[in-house]
């Protein structure tokens, strides 16, 4: 595991309304970020002008990698959790739901508010501290590889004061899309994406990661506040479909 600081200013501006349901906006000074909708997972503390962040080392070890890296970043920072903030999806579903199951039994044994932020926008997020002082908004369009030729896709406004959600969350066919935004700056969350992406003038590879959703919490943190914490899923877009190994487990068995 490797610990990273990221300094990061404080926002000071109201929660932007968008397709979300808005919530009552209220101050959280320290948050606990969990993000394992990838390959690598993360967790970070959020504070009122400062990230401490922590990643696993191994990819797909979030089962176990996840708590003990909550117990060490909160061991080294302590302090008393205000709110807890967790990707919700779209990406791994194993992932997801072990992000997801930590989060709500965190927020739910010590009664704090929980956060769920969607994979698309933390990557989107991402670029906040870069374009802080944007005179007019810039458009992105975030990708994460689904299945063949699928991906999980959105659209966005970023200016100054937050993230505007331009186009929700969907299943796009690449083989059927084509640029058409040319102005977007687009987002991949992996680099396999971009041999399928042509004409883009500025495409980057930016996986999500838990210490992207500082500016979402300062800023815009009431939008993303889940109601009823013990029946909130992750946002997985496509239904689950079990794949059958190539080698069947009696073929394995030593007898």
């Amino acid at each position: 595991m490797r610990a990273a600081w990221i300094s990061c200013a404080a926002g000071t501006a109201a929660p932007l309304r968008d397709w979300r349901e808005p919530y009552r906006h209220t101050r959280m000074p320290l948050i606990l970020s969990i993000e394992t909708s990838a390959d690598a997972c993360s967790v970070s503390l959020i504070g009122n002008d400062s990230v401490v962040s922590m990643e696993a080392d191994e990819p797909r070890m979030h089962g176990r990698m996840l708590v003990p890296m909550i117990e060490q970043i909160m061991s080294q920072q302590p302090g008393t959790l205000d709110a807890v903030c967790v990707d919700a999806g779209p990406g791994s579903y194993t992932g997801l739901r072990i992000g997801v199951s930590t989060a709500k039994g965190l927020a739910w044994s010590l009664e704090i508010p929980l956060l769920a932020i969607p994979s698309l926008d933390l990557m989107a997020a991402a670029l906040h501290e870069e374009h802080q002082h944007l005179s007019k908004p810039i458009t992105i369009r975030s990708m994460i590889p689904a299945r063949g030729s699928d991906v999980y896709s959105a659209r966005y406004a970023l200016t100054a004061v937050g993230l505007r959600c331009l186009e929700m969350p969907e299943i796009l066919n690449l083989d059927e899309w084509s640029a058409s935004e040319a102005t977007d700056v687009v987002l991949v969350s992996s680099s396999s994406l971009t041999e399928r992406l042509t004409g883009i003038a500025d495409i980057c590879v930016l996986p999500p990661h838990s210490r992207y959703a500082a500016p979402l919490v300062r800023n815009q943190g009431a939008a993303y506040r889940v109601d009823d914490v013990s029946s909130f899923e992750p946002h997985y877009l496509r239904a689950f479909e079990a794949r059958r190994p190539a080698r069947s487990i009696f073929d394995r068995l030593p007898f």
